[in-house]
């Protein structure tokens, strides 16, 4: 650790010397010319990583992969007899649910051909999810899919936990959107200007992945030792609770969904350390027609079903899928 830390600081202070050298130099050119060069550089990064973004990261592979399912569904005519499930959430979802198998069980109780479609984005919470179904969803002249599944755990469905706005911008909303996130109570100026940002540049958008990739390939060990902190993070962190939860962003999309009858299915997800989930939540599912499954507490343990202290593994996955389709059903 000692020597990652080492390795880490030398190559920062390299980058601080070279930013320098540069910075000297560019101090003795003409400022049109630098001005110039400088928008060049951009706009060919800009365009090059939108061309290879699919490539950079495999999550926007995954976003643009459901993003082409849902646009497919929506210009096809379903066949009656089938029945299609959306899974809406993040990767506590995405390692959790084996689309196949679900498929399989509800094909059990259901006299129809079943397909399961994951749209679930690492690292997204209450304000993608927002976007995800308005534009994806619900935003059409014809919906997709009967059935919604939504996956959460701790703060994901308040209207408190912060969003990423550039994030949103890039992947989830379109210009439509701005004026009801701010109706919504997205409305912190850095936010609403980064929403926009995104919106028009991937570097902007990308710029954690570019820099997780950069330090990957230059700093031994790096992947390895964001891992061990990201998990003893996980493992310390406090219950996410307090008594002025509100959760309009949530009651939005029930009602997005509730006007495309669209059945919808909320689920508390497991992780290895347990977490309240909040009466007021469960509340505002119920009174807006939505169903509640709490699968915090499966017979799963951490030594042999989860990669991580949040995450299942196949195992624990075939676990999960099993209960959410007996709740289901």
């Amino acid at each position: 650790m000692e020597t990652l830390k080492a390795t880490i600081n030398t190559t920062y202070a390299a980058v601080i010397s070279a930013t320098t050298a540069l910075a000297r130099f560019l101090r003795t050119q003409n400022p049109g010319y630098i001005l110039a060069a400088v928008l060049l550089i951009l706009l060919t990064a800009e365009l090059g990583l939108r061309t290879i973004e699919s490539s950079l990261s495999g999550n926007v592979r995954h976003i643009t992969e459901f993003k082409t399912q849902f646009a497919d569904l929506r210009s096809t005519t379903p066949e009656p007899e089938t029945k299609t499930l959306v899974a809406v959430g993040n990767s506590l979802v995405n390692n959790a649910l084996n689309a196949p198998m679900l498929a399989e069980l509800t094909r059990a109780h259901v006299p129809a051909d079943v397909q399961v479609i994951k749209a679930t984005p690492d690292a997204t919470f209450g304000w993608d999810w927002w976007c995800l179904i308005r534009n994806q969803i619900t935003n059409h002249h014809k919906h997709v899919g009967e059935h919604l599944l939504l996956g959460f755990a701790w703060d994901h469905l308040t209207d408190q936990r912060p969003p990423n706005a550039s994030r949103m911008g890039a992947f989830f909303c379109e210009p439509a959107d701005f004026a009801p996130l701010i109706q919504l109570g997205m409305t912190d100026h850095s936010k609403l200007a980064e929403f926009w940002v995104g919106r028009f540049s991937r570097l902007y958008a990308h710029r954690e992945t570019i820099r997780s990739r950069l330090l990957d390939a230059f700093v031994p060990e790096y992947r390895e030792y964001t891992r061990a902190l990201n998990a003893a993070g996980q493992e310390t962190t406090p219950q996410r609770h307090h008594p002025d939860y509100t959760y309009n962003l949530l009651s939005s999309k029930l009602s997005l969904l509730a006007a495309s009858q669209i059945n919808v299915t909320i689920i508390a997800m497991p992780t290895v350390t347990p977490y309240e989930v909040d009466a007021n939540l469960i509340k505002t599912i119920i009174d807006n027609g939505a169903q509640f499954i709490d699968l915090r507490r499966l017979p799963v343990n951490e030594a042999d079903h989860y990669l991580d202290p949040i995450h299942l593994n196949d195992q624990g996955a075939e676990i999960f899928t099993k209960y959410l389709a007996e709740a289901l059903h």
